[in-house]
């Protein structure tokens, strides 16, 4: 048997310059076929704005028709609202929640129902757009993840007429001091401080009858008023009545101050203008968008003359 031996002779320069001329020369055909597509759609376009003119112009006007008529007819124009209060019941997220599904009712437009949660004439309720909730860091408050009690956050509101501001808030305040769970923790927590109160009330007045019969009987007393009996020792007695008056203050605070689940901090303040979207603005937005609009309708009729003539 032969065997032969195969081998393959290495390309020569000229072969290489062939395969490079070939590349550069789908390169180039690429590119002119690229160039010359892109420019041909220039001129199509341009011949879609001279013949269908007034399509576009058509648009143009119809987008700032929209525009004037959303400014001065459709659009929800209202004043911005906000108040601060502190939470002495539960978590800041918590009245988070709460108020959210308020502004689910405000926004969806559920006058009659949002009315009856908080107590209010249909009226009031109709002229509430929205409201809403922050911490003071001015961050929205659903995603605050602070548990202490006893912190301020804001609420703000969009109103259509200021002048009923200072209605809404009292309703706002009442209803979440009157919900059933917090209304009910509240009447609890408030007769234990009671009890605390008269406890402590009595306790000192104990201390400052035992005060006053000491210091009387240092007066008539023959012993030195730097020996102390074991059984009374001064020192204690006014450390003690330190701790009962801080305590006695902390009660004082939670029935005269914190009495309630949601405390009014700072009242309700209104913007003297009305929030809105510009004028300008809306017609540069709905002006362009109805002229490129336009402008696709023109091409897609041009388009289809061309294709089926």
């Amino acid at each position: 048997m032969f065997r032969e031996d195969v081998s393959f002779a290495p390309m020569n320069n000229k072969d290489t310059d062939r395969a490079d001329q070939m590349n550069l020369s789908v390169l180039k055909y690429l590119v002119i076929s690229v160039l010359t597509g892109f420019f041909r759609f220039l001129s199509f376009c341009g011949a879609v704005i001279r013949k269908r003119t007034i399509y576009l112009l058509s648009g143009l006007f119809l987008g700032l028709f929209l525009a004037m008529f959303y400014y001065y007819v459709a659009q929800t124009k209202y004043y911005q609202a906000s108040m601060i209060v502190a939470s002495t019941r539960l978590p800041k997220k918590s009245y988070a929640g709460i108020i959210s599904q308020l502004n689910n009712l405000a926004r969806s437009g559920s006058t009659d129902k949002l009315a009856a949660e908080m107590r209010v004439p249909a009226t009031v309720a109709a002229n509430i757009v929205y409201i809403d909730t922050r911490n003071m860091l001015d961050e929205p408050l659903e995603a605050d993840t602070s548990s202490k009690l006893n912190e301020s956050f804001q609420v703000l509101f969009g109103i259509r007429q200021n002048a009923l501001a200072d209605s809404i808030q009292s309703a706002l305040i009442s209803y979440l001091n009157n919900l059933p769970y917090l209304k009910k923790l509240t009447e609890v927590e408030q007769g234990t401080n009671r009890i605390k109160l008269d406890f402590l009330e009595s306790e000192l007045n104990r201390l400052d009858s035992l005060e006053g019969l000491y210091n009387r009987f240092l007066a008539t007393s023959r012993v030195s008023s730097t020996f102390y009996n074991d059984a009374i020792d001064p020192a204690k007695i006014y450390d003690q009545s330190g701790r009962l008056l801080t305590a006695l203050g902390e009660v004082r605070r939670e029935i005269y101050v914190d009495s309630s689940a949601v405390s009014l901090v700072d009242h309700i303040k209104t913007a003297n203008t009305t929030r809105s979207k510009s004028l300008s603005m809306l017609m540069i937005i709905l002006g362009f968008g109805g002229l490129a609009a336009g402008f696709l309708l023109g091409l897609m009729i041009e388009t289809r003359k061309r294709l089926l003539p």
